[in-house]
């Protein structure tokens, strides 16, 4: 597979203009192993999102359902930071990637914060705890940032009949998401 690199000013002509240099060939598979997905391109749009496992994306959540009114006014900020670190922070997520190099884990649970339906949700809650912090942490404002954690939480964990929610991804529903292969 190659590439050719364009210029700033978004012709390809003079960038690649004959010149070997701009053009960089590679591998469609550098997974060292016993398989690999394919095909490579939808291979690389599932390991550039952000991956959190189950357990740790609800736990997060968790605490912020046990966030009091007056919780609220005085924290707001750092339960913005806490959900922001646990479902976007880059090196934590890519700490964790559910298949860096091998097959989704037969029995992992994993959730996508850039993906719907979990993304709008954790915009929502965002922005409910922006409402306490230019509202104030009345009813109103409090109750809106409630039912938006509530509804992420029911994204992750589901009912009873279900078990987990519509945001979790297993083996399969992450294959078929990604149209992805795995090649032994």
């Amino acid at each position: 597979m190659a590439f050719v690199l364009v210029d700033h000013d978004g012709s390809s002509s003079e960038a690649a203009g004959g010149n070997r240099d701009s053009v960089l060939d590679l591998p469609l598979s550098s997974v060292v192993g016993p398989g690999h997905y394919r095909p490579a391109t939808a291979v690389a749009g599932a390991r550039a999102l952000r991956w959190l496992p189950l357990a740790a994306a609800a736990s997060t959540v968790r605490a912020m359902l046990g966030a009091s009114h007056e919780d609220l006014r005085l924290r707001r900020q750092q339960l913005s930071r806490a959900l922001g670190a646990a479902f976007f922070d880059r090196d934590a997520a890519a700490a964790r990637s559910p298949f860096g190099g091998t097959r989704f884990p037969k029995d992992g649970l994993y959730v996508c914060a850039e993906l719907p339906p979990l993304w709008p949700a954790l915009q929502a809650v965002q922005r409910a705890l922006l409402q306490v912090a230019v509202k104030g942490a009345g009813d109103g404002p409090c109750d809106w940032y409630y039912d938006n954690v509530d509804e992420l939480m029911r994204l992750l964990v589901g009912d009873v009949e279900a078990g987990r929610g519509a945001a979790v991804f297993e083996r399969n529903k992450f294959e078929a998401a990604f149209a992805l292969e795995w090649a032994e």
